[in-house]
């Protein structure tokens, strides 16, 4: 969740955040291995443009990683739609 400063970042901001907190969060198994990161975001595949301060900074610590970018369009993005499926029993709730 993110907090009420981040909650009024627009889509490119979050999906950049996104990326940087998934690939920091597995680090240990993420570093110096290439990977294919996959967005529904087709912007971030210019990361790299983006002029805003934060995202510059992000895509610093990004830059260290042998990353590929990939757009997948909504459609096509079954894991997407896994992801938005709300999870019942096994200590889960649907509130």
């Amino acid at each position: 969740m993110f907090s009420n400063i981040a909650s009024r970042w627009d889509s490119f901001k979050k999906e950049a955040y996104a990326a940087l907190y998934g690939v920091s969060h597995f680090v240990y198994y993420l570093h110096g291995k290439p990977f294919l990161l996959e967005t529904d975001l087709r912007n971030l595949q210019w990361i790299e443009k983006s002029e805003v301060p934060i995202v510059v900074w992000w895509r610093v610590f990004l830059q260290s990683f042998p990353m590929f970018i990939r757009y997948v369009s909504v459609v096509k993005n079954t894991a997407l739609e896994d992801a938005r499926v709300p999870l019942v029993g096994a200590g889960h709730t649907v509130e």
